[in-house]
C-alpha cells in the first residue's frame, strides 16, 4: 500500500504542476510529449518491477507462503519475515535476513505447511569428544520421545 500511495501522491503532484504551468500561460504542450518519451523509456525499465509485482500478487493470492512459514526458495531455508508485492524477506538459522525478488525466484518448498518444523541450536563446548556430544543429542531427543506431551508429535 505504500508504494501506491507513493505513486498517486506523485502523479497528483506532477498533474497539479502541469495545470498549474499551463494557467500561468506556460505551453505544456512540448513538456507533456517529454513526459510521454519519459513514460515509454521508463516503462521498458521497469519490465522487471512490473513481473515482480505481478509475481507478488499471484504468490500472495494463492498463498504459496506466508509471514512464519519455513520455506526453502532457490536453495535458501529460513522463515519468512515479511512479503510485500516485490519481494521476500526470510531470516535463516544463522540470523541472516536475505532478501529475494520475486522475479528471481525458481523455486519454492513451503516445509511448514500441513506439518511442523523445530530446530534448535544446541551448544557444546569446543573440548568436549565428538562421541560425547552425539550421546548428549540423542539422550536429549529420547527424552523429547518419552515427554508425553511431546511424544505424539515427534517423528
Amino acid at each position: 500500500m505504500t508504494m501506491v500511495s507513493n505513486a498517486a501522491f506523485f502523479s497528483i503532484v506532477i498533474i497539479a504542476a502541469i495545470i498549474g504551468l499551463a494557467n500561468l500561460g506556460v505551453n505544456v504542450t512540448p513538456l507533456l510529449a517529454g513526459a510521454g518519451i519519459m513514460g515509454v523509456a521508463e516503462g521498458f525499465g521497469a519490465q522487471t518491477l512490473v513481473l515482480d509485482m505481478i509475481t507478488g500478487l499471484f504468490i500472495l493470492i494463492e498463498n504459496t507462503m506466508a509471514v512464519g512459514d519455513w520455506n526453502k526458495i532457490n536453495g535458501l531455508r529460513g522463515g519468512v519475515e515479511s512479503l510485500n508485492l516485490g519481494s521476500v524477506y526470510m531470516r535463516d538459522i544463522d540470523d541472516t535476513v536475505n532478501s529475494i525478488i520475486f522475479s528471481q525466484i525458481y523455486s519454492v518448498q513451503n516445509m511448514s505447511r500441513q506439518c511442523g518444523i523445530a530446530l534448535r541450536k544446541i551448544r557444546i563446548p569446543y573440548d568436549m569428544p565428538i562421541d560425547h556430544a552425539m550421546t548428549l543429542m540423542r539422550d536429549t531427543a529420547e527424552d523429547l520421545r518419552r515427554d508425553s506431551g511431546m511424544h505424539d508429535l515427534m517423528w
